[in-house]
């Protein structure tokens, strides 16, 4: 996949999560949204990453891959602290 489409992707879910947050009204139903639109980003930036560190020809970029990696983590548990 090309880096622009991934980046595009990103801010694509980055406005469906303004029009969600500004909704107002929480349900189970737009609990999961959130959740699900938070994964999808973090998913998609880790994505782009990996493009363009692919791209640019790294082969184990340990510390980058384990950093990215608690970040996501972090992340993952910011959508769970929600419900």
């Amino acid at each position: 996949m090309e880096i622009r489409s991934l980046v595009s992707h990103v801010f694509e879910g980055l406005r469906d999560l303004e029009e969600l947050l500004n909704a107002g009204v929480w349900d189970r139903v737009r609990e999961s949204a959130f959740r699900w639109l938070l994964y999808s980003i973090s998913q998609g930036v880790l994505d782009a990453l990996a493009a363009l560190i692919a791209e640019l020809g790294f082969r184990k970029p340990l510390f980058l891959v384990s950093r990215l990696r608690v970040t996501l983590m972090l992340v993952t548990s910011l959508g769970k602290t929600v419900s």
